[in-house]
Formats: C-alpha cells, structure tokens, sequence
C-alpha cells in the first residue's frame, strides 16, 4: 500500500511525533506540506494541547528516515493515487483535496457526541466520556466514516493537565497506529450525535475547570498508578 501525510510546511509537533513514530516502523510515506495560515489570537484560559509549532523542521524529519517530502502552494495540489493519507497537521481541506481520497484524521473527541473544536474542554463541561475517534474526512464537520474509537482513562487523582497530556498522547498513539486499522471496514459508534460546538469562550473555562471534580467523580478509575504500569 502507499501512504501520504497532509501537514503543514511549517515545524509542527504533533507530525514529528507521528513521522517518528512511523520511522519506528519498515512503512514509508510521503509528506505532502500545504500552507500554514496562522489562528487568530485569543485568550485560552486552560492550555489542554502542547504548543505545535516550535519543533524540528519537516523536511530534516522526511530525511531522516527516507520520507519524501514535496510543498504545494494548495491543498487541491496534493495528487490522487496513495491508498490512504493522514492529516497530522491541516485546517479544513478543501472539497477538491478530498474528493476521491481516503484521507485519515484523527478527532480529540468521540464523535458524533463530542465533535468540533476544543473538544477535550467541551467533553469535561457537558459530562460526556472522554476519547479520540480515528475518522475518514469528508465535506462536513468529524462526521467521515469512523474506523475506531479509544476511550481515554480517567484516574481519581487526575489533574486537569495530567489528563489533558494522557488524553493528547493517547491521540498520537492512535493515529500512529492507523495502518492497523484500515482494511477492517467501518465502526458504528455506540454514542449519540449533539451538535459541534466552536472555540470554547473564557467564562466557559472557568465552569469547565470548575466541574472537572465532579466530572473524575462520574468517570475516573481508582488511580494513575494503573496507567504507569501500563506505560
């Protein structure tokens, strides 16, 4: 099978975690790096996800472990004929990049009931589970085929950081995985489907953390030492 990577022509954490972690393994892909446009600032009163965009260069990445790696000027400009492409790093692509294409994303959120932006945040304030769904994409919001979901534990003596850092690395774990995955069909998720929200607003956070108590009540396990002994 042949494998492409959609990100961003910028340095960006999260593909070197992914890049790497495929490194790890005989697979090769190609990278393809569309334009990065910078978000418009705001004020995020809780930072759930690392900063993504101080990170070693993707090119020196690619070279490292005989990636290709190729810019295009648009995202429409990345060429049919791979089996599968993962999004590590992309905004909203345009309907002509993925029309006829099996594009790969990985969604911070169980969808359909926890979609959209900031979803771990949303995921704690309306008291719903916690996990990363790996989805195909298509023209609406994270709601592709889905391909699997995993649940991300939540321990009693959880901080909100400790499980923001479990919950982001779990997603980069899964989506490393993703050959593993495809082939198998499609996953009918178990979960109802509520609306995508946007950006969580400043005041919300502060309800957010203020609920996070009784949210490890609803959902966590005994402890984070069963974590450790995973790991």
């Amino acid at each position: 099978m042949k494998f492409a990577v959609i990100t961003y022509n910028i340095p960006h954490l999260k593909t070197r975690q992914i890049l790497d972690q495929i490194g790890a393994t005989p697979m090769k892909v190609d990278v393809f790096a569309i334009p990065f446009r910078p978000f418009k600032p705001r004020d995020v009163v809780f930072k759930h996800r690392p900063d993504q965009h101080t990170d070693k260069a993707t090119p020196d990445i690619c070279r490292q472990y005989g990636f290709g790696y190729t810019d295009v000027a648009a995202d429409a400009d990345i060429p049919a004929g791979y089996d599968y492409y993962v999004i590590t790093g992309a905004g909203i692509l345009s309907p002509e990049c993925v029309r006829g294409k099996r594009i790969i994303n990985s969604h911070p959120g169980i969808i359909p009931s926890v979609r959209g932006l900031d979803a771990f945040k949303w995921a704690i304030y309306d008291g719903q589970p916690l996990g990363n769904t790996l989805h195909y994409i298509d023209e609406a919001v994270d709601m592709g085929d889905l391909i699997t979901i995993e649940m991300t534990p939540v321990y009693i003596d959880d901080t909100l950081e400790s499980l923001a850092q479990r919950h982001y690395d779990r997603e980069i774990e899964l989506l490393s995985r993703f050959a593993d995955y495809v082939g198998r069909g499609t996953y009918t998720s178990p979960f109802p489907e509520r609306p995508a929200p946007k950006r969580m607003p400043a005041a919300t956070e502060h309800e957010m953390m203020a609920r996070f108590d009784a949210y490890k009540q609803k959902f966590a396990e005994p402890s984070t030492k069963k974590e450790a002994a995973r790991g």
